[in-house]
């Protein structure tokens, strides 16, 4: 991945992520090469303001979170072409599974610098940087941003892109069939009709999307190892284990719940009463993992956290303002 340096007065220098972040450190600029001109804070906004058509409701030290929603709110999308997420980093495959498809990497020093990316309905790309001041990569803050003179971006939309064949979601007995110009469902047990294929979107190569799910291509698929299908392709499954786990948030032996994770990445929750159990989930394994109530578990350092609809760790559940959080022990 490279990073672009601001543009006039200064030399068009093209570095690597690590180097660029490391630059950003100590450059208060939309740039993550080196310069030995460096910019005033006026400089930065000029600089900004001559790049940008659109009115953006950005402001430095905003929680990422509350910026992601007013960009979407204002026509930006997350860009999922060009380079893929540098899932190897620890930090950018958390972002990643937290719901941020956009992220492109994150720097393992310094201020934890991370490089996110948008797109709107004009073709503009838009990279937002933020930094973690130490509190973990979910409370990430906007330290920069700027829209890419010369993003160099395609628009792949067009249905004779698909790739003929079957495509997979991961985890799952379910798939869809690609023949010509036609695509269909299809599980162990029943095959759905077909539909034209003009209802999916090419997304990158291999990979459409069906306007809720992202399907991979089964020929593309690692072998021998879990994975699941991403806006970028197969990504191999992090499981935190294998087997069979128990946990409470409440406390006491009354209730509980418990997650069985198998080899192939298929995940089943249950909650265990003093009379029944019953089944909350069974799928395919994500982190987080959300429920069909729209509530959620977060994995983490062998400790499993309650997540609300909205994507919080719930509070409360042994104690006032106390997360509801709980270890995970074998049976």
């Amino acid at each position: 991945m490279y990073w672009k340096n601001c543009g006039s007065p200064f030399s068009v220098v093209t570095v690597s992520i690590f180097a660029s972040l490391a630059g950003l450190i100590t450059l208060e600029c939309p740039s993550f090469a080196y310069s030995q001109q460096q910019p005033t804070i006026n400089t930065v906004s000029k600089a900004i303001s001559a790049n940008t058509t659109e009115e953006l409701s950005l402001q430095k030290n905003m929680l990422y979170a509350e910026a992601r929603q007013l960009l979407i709110e204002q026509g930006w999308q997350p860009h999922l072409q060009g380079e893929l997420p540098n899932l190897s980093a620890y930090n950018v495959r958390e972002l990643f599974q937290l719901g941020y498809p956009e992220i492109k990497d994150c720097a393992g020093t310094g201020e934890g610098l991370c490089r996110f990316e948008f797109i709107n309905g004009k073709g503009k790309l838009l990279v937002v940087v933020t930094k973690s001041q130490g509190y973990g990569n979910k409370n990430q803050f906007i330290r920069n941003w700027w829209i890419e003179k010369n993003p160099h971006i395609t628009q792949q939309n067009s249905v004779n892109k698909i790739v003929v064949g079957f495509y997979a979601l991961g985890g799952t007995d379910q798939g869809l069939e690609v023949k010509g110009q036609q695509y269909r469902y299809y599980d162990e047990l029943e095959e759905k009709p077909w539909k034209s294929i003009s209802d999916l979107k090419y997304i990158t190569n291999g990979v459409v999307f069906d306007g809720k799910n992202h399907w991979c291509l089964s020929t593309l698929a690692p072998r021998n190892q879990p994975a699941v299908c991403s806006a970028h392709g197969w990504i191999q499954a992090i499981l935190p284990f294998v087997g069979t786990r128990f946990f409470n948030f409440m406390g006491g032996s009354g209730t509980g719940q418990s997650i069985t994770i198998k080899n192939d990445g298929i995940a089943i929750v249950k909650i265990h009463g003093t009379m029944n159990t019953s089944v909350l989930y069974e799928g395919k394994f994500s982190n987080p993992l959300i429920l069909k109530d729209g509530f959620g578990l977060l994995f983490k350092d062998n400790k499993v956290y309650d997540l609300n609809p909205s994507g919080q760790i719930s509070k409360g559940c042994k104690g006032e303002e106390k997360l509801c959080e709980s270890d995970l022990y074998q049976p």
